[in-house]
């Protein structure tokens, strides 16, 4: 089974909810002590000196956490990340009816209770009982875009508890660190033959196994619900493929290239050496997050992050001396 996606789809939650910069910070650094446990004290592999690769992962853990600290985005701007919002439940309701052609009034205005009425969000047609599927869905439209705008602020509903957006994004760039630090693991136990590159067919077929037992669990989650098959399959959220064919395409691509290299890196140094090395990958993370989406607008928190860079290299390359060969 694959460990990947339970990681990929907690740290998608973690960048929506917390930046993509403080995000990386935090499950980079776990993923290296989870994997230099597993590597170094599990599976007992050899290094130079293990007081020495203990520093140099300290080093790095230092690093990694000055770099999620000194990414942390404003709330301004952690704000104006919410502004498209993720709307596939409206869409899937919608995009076999005629309640696409609803008018949406506009976005209303919190009262002091942050109370926001359902009759506030949309218009609905005449005879509304000769089209109760549409009223159907756009009262779960309703529903969606009161969470919607729960979001402009800073909490958010999660499994029906209203929580600080921030904490959740944190919880879930941890949990994608633990569960992610062992994602290699499994690859100690391989053979010869199934192991290095042989390994990347072993574990497409782990995700796409477990991609497609999620979006079977979701599909019976709805059903259990709505207890009417269609409606069940058009809460699940639309592929999009005219929009995402291209960002999508091209962010699987990058990620199945970097993920080759990440095998051939544990093959060739071990886990407890190997996949905290390609942890470097939260320097890329943090120059996209601070100079791109502009995550930070403070030149202080630029130059500290910039010497937590520094003290990331450091390990990545004392640790790197220390594998034994």
């Amino acid at each position: 089974m694959n460990l990947k996606v339970p990681a990929g789809i907690s740290a998608v939650y973690a960048i929506r909810n917390a930046g993509l910069a403080l995000s990386q910070g935090i499950w980079s650094s776990i993923i290296v002590i989870v994997s230099f446990v597993w590597g170094i004290f599990v599976f007992e592999e050899d290094v130079r000196s293990k007081i020495g690769a203990c520093i140099a992962i300290l080093l790095m853990i230092i690093g990694l956490w000055g770099m999620s600290y000194y990414s942390t985005p404003s709330r301004a701007t952690l704000g104006n990340t919410v502004d498209n919002f993720d709307t596939n439940q409206i869409n899937g309701h919608t995009k076999n009816g005629d309640a696409s052609e609803r008018k949406l009034a506009s976005r209303p205005e919190p009262t002091q209770d942050n109370d926001y009425s359902e009759a506030m969000y949309i218009t609905l047609d005449a005879n509304e009982d000769d089209q109760s599927d549409e009223v159907h869905a756009l009262r779960l439209m309703n529903a969606s875009k009161k969470q919607a705008l729960h979001l402009n602020g800073n909490k958010v509903i999660f499994c029906g508890v209203m929580v600080k957006r921030r904490n959740l994004g944190i919880m879930c760039a941890i949990f994608s660190g633990l569960w992610g630090g062992s994602i290699m693991a499994p690859m100690h136990y391989a053979t010869e033959k199934t192991n290095g590159i042989s390994y990347t067919i072993s574990f497409a077929i782990g995700a796409a196994i477990i991609t497609s037992l999620i979006w079977l669990l979701r599909y019976f989650y709805y059903f259990y619900q709505e207890r009417k098959v269609l409606k069940a399959y058009n809460r699940l959220p639309s592929f999009h493929f005219k929009t995402m064919w291209l960002p999508g395409g091209a962010a699987g691509l990058l990620w199945s290239i970097g993920n080759f290299g990440s095998i051939i890196s544990v093959d060739s140094l071990g886990e407890g050496v190997g996949y905290p090395l390609v942890q470097a990958s939260m320097l890329i993370s943090g120059i996209w997050g601070i100079f791109w989406y502009k995550e930070v607008d403070s030149y202080y928190k630029i130059v500290m992050w910039l010497m937590s860079a520094v003290s990331t290299l450091i390990g990545l390359i004392w640790l790197s001396f220390e594998h034994a060969a």
